[in-house]
């Protein structure tokens, strides 16, 4: 195994899903509803989000899905047939709220230091959308440590489809069997098998290690053990 890039999915991998979506998804779920309470509540059963304790549920489209597929699971129900046009509304919602809830998981930091000590051509790929990744990246101060960022709306296609793995490969002239992709979900790693690259789950969301390892060469119990897990290989 000859690692040259490492290719991380974003959120539940290199920011905490949680601290940083919850709030989110509610600020999101009263926009587009209007100040309907039946309305918000009906959003909320379909995105799978519980409005009394302001958390994701572990299965909503919101954990793995593009903005496309969130928006399309609420269309219907907003009278909605132009679903693209909505989800650039949607995507630029959660942006605005976003930069400022942000928060990265415990030693991601450091990783992405030692990363770049070490040389390795980092990225991201991430269902999000390309600039709300960049400005997350930006208030973190994490925007130096990537040689791309890459969103679903980057022309890549959305996870599980290889196309943005694939797409970083060609960008940084680094070839998939040199290349590691590091995710929280079956999304990530099933698109890391399917573009060739070698695979690392992390069990920073809401997938066990149980549930990632078919699809992964090694599962970790988050990514600030990269470094040394790489300088072991």
């Amino acid at each position: 195994m000859n690692i040259e890039a490492v290719l991380f999915d974003k959120d539940g991998t290199l920011i905490d899903f949680d601290a940083t979506f919850n709030p989110a998804v509610e600020h999101v779920i009263k926009t587009i509803s209007n100040g309907d309470q039946s309305l918000s509540e009906e959003i909320a059963r379909l995105w799978d989000f519980d409005l009394k304790s302001g958390e994701i549920g572990a299965q909503s489209v919101i954990i793995a899905g593009s903005g496309y597929d969130i928006t399309a699971a609420v269309a219907p129900l907003l009278g909605v047939d132009d679903v693209a046009a909505l989800s650039r509304k949607i995507d630029a919602l959660y942006g605005e709220i976003c930069k400022e809830t942000v928060e990265a998981l415990p030693g991601v930091e450091a990783t992405l230091f030692a990363l770049k000590d070490q040389k390795f051509v980092t990225g991201i790929a991430t269902n999000d959308a390309q600039e709300n990744a960049e400005a997350q990246m930006n208030t973190l101060k994490f925007t130096d440590f990537f040689d791309r960022i890459l969103g679903a709306d980057s022309g890549y296609g959305a996870k599980p489809a290889p196309g943005m793995i694939l797409g970083f490969c060609e960008l940084t002239d680094i070839a998939p069997e040199n290349t590691l992709m590091v995710g929280d979900s079956l999304h990530d790693l099933k698109a890391g098998k399917a573009a060739g690259v070698f695979t690392c789950g992390v069990e920073t969301g809401p997938a066990t290690a149980e549930e990632l390892a078919p699809f992964a060469d090694v599962v970790l119990p988050t990514a600030a053990l990269l470094p040394e897990w790489l300088q072991s290989m």
